[in-house]
């Protein structure tokens, strides 16, 4: 049997003004959030793209004091506040979220 991952991928996405200025205090928060909770983030990277900006952050829960369902949803909310968008998801189902997400039809094959 599988044990359950410890760690979770926090992905941040923003647009317009959320690119700008209020990213450095969006990442400040999130960053709070998994402080507050115990989490130990073990690696962040960001990445602009004109006025894009993502963010992946990898932490480790093995010594928090939240249920991760909580902790999401507080990721949530506050990405909602922010104007961004914000996912958390554990390690171990990470494969069937992308599978989810990019699974798409294949391409009309034109006379071929």
């Amino acid at each position: 049997m599988n044990e359950i991952s410890t760690r979770m991928v926090v992905t941040i996405l923003g647009k317009g003004a959320s690119a700008g200025k209020d990213r450095i205090g969006a990442i400040v928060r999130i960053a709070s959030i998994l402080a507050d909770a115990r989490a130990d983030i073990v690696e962040i990277t960001q990445t602009s793209l004109r006025e894009f900006f993502s963010v992946i952050v990898l932490a480790d829960l093995k010594g928090a004091q939240s249920v991760f369902s909580g902790l999401r949803m507080r990721l949530y909310e506050t990405g909602q506040e922010l104007g961004i968008r914000v996912d958390a998801v554990r390690e171990d189902r990470l494969p069937s979220r992308v599978e989810q997400y990019y699974r798409s039809p294949q391409p009309a094959r034109d006379g071929v």
